[in-house]
C-alpha cells in the first residue's frame, strides 16, 4: 500500500488533539487540531433574545466564522477553504441547537 509524504496509509487520518483548556474566559471553547489545520471554537451565554423572539419561548444562538489572513495558500475570498468550513460550522451550530433547517 502507499503513503503519504508524512508516513499516513491514504486510507488513516491525521492524529485529532482537543484542548479544552486553551482559553480561561469563555464559558465553553475548544482548541481543535488536526495536521497542521487549528480550529477555535468558544462559546459564551448571555441573557436575553432580539427583540422579535421576545416573549416567543424560545432561545437564540449565534456563531461567527472567520480565517486570518493568509491562513491557506488560496486566500479566504478565493474557492479554498474559506466556504465549505463557513458550511460545515453552521450546519454543526443548527444541528447543537436541535435545529435541522
Amino acid at each position: 500500500m502507499t503513503v503519504r509524504s508524512d508516513g499516513r496509509r491514504f486510507d488513516q487520518l491525521r492524529p485529532v488533539v482537543a484542548d479544552p483548556l486553551f482559553l480561561e474566559q469563555p464559558h465553553g471553547m475548544v482548541l481543535w487540531s488536526q495536521g497542521k489545520t487549528r480550529v477555535l471554537c468558544t462559546a459564551s451565554v448571555q441573557d436575553g433574545v432580539p427583540r422579535w423572539l421576545y416573549r416567543s419561548g424560545r432561545g437564540w444562538m449565534t456563531a461567527e466564522y472567520s480565517l486570518l489572513p493568509a491562513s491557506t495558500a488560496a486566500g479566504p475570498t478565493s474557492c479554498g477553504r474559506s466556504l465549505p468550513t463557513r458550511s460545515f460550522s453552521s450546519s454543526r451550530t443548527r444541528w447543537c441547537s436541535g435545529r435541522r433547517g
